[in-house]
């Protein structure tokens, strides 16, 4: 009887600590996401431009993703923005989240006749081991202007402002 009793309280706690370790998918989909991503740009000194992200999403039933996406970069000193919506699916078999831009919801105009571009990728989840409880999203984001982009993004507070 004692046995029995052991192996069920050991069931149960190898049960809760699995949990804590790995997150109900919708929790970890439903965080607040922010980040950089460098794309190539042959307008800049350098040939390249950092764009800051912040992700929103809500994750349904059917695994399918829906939220917002605000990009945020600074030319010559001045800020400009873009929100768009944006759907994908997340896959728990591989703990990756396929996203795409859809409509856009605003936007800054932009110098130079540049345009915002459409991105779409898959990024996949992984702990985060500098900041242990926290998580980290990275892939590649392609877009409709024939860019190629590494994204990171996070939901440690404050590591993307």
């Amino acid at each position: 009887m004692k046995r029995d009793i052991l192996l069920t309280i050991s069931i149960l706690f190898v049960t809760v600590l699995a949990q804590a370790q790995n997150p109900v998918p919708k929790e970890l989909v439903e965080k607040k996401w922010g980040g950089l991503s460098e794309e190539s740009a042959n307008f800049t000194k350098s040939g390249k431009i950092q764009l800051s992200h912040t992700l929103t999403m809500t994750l349904n039933y059917d695994n399918s993703v829906t939220g917002t996406g605000i990009t945020k970069m600074t030319l010559d000193g001045i800020s400009y923005t873009n929100t768009t919506n944006i759907s994908g699916r997340f896959y728990p078999s591989n703990w990756t989240i396929y996203i795409k831009d859809e409509n856009l919801v605003w936007a800054d105009k932009l110098p130079y006749d540049l345009r915002w571009c459409k991105g779409w990728g898959t990024l996949k989840f992984y702990s985060n081991a500098t900041h242990p409880g926290y998580y980290l999203l990275k892939g590649n984001i392609t877009d409709d202007c024939g860019g190629n982009s590494v994204i990171e993004l996070t939901d440690f507070p404050n590591a993307y402002k």
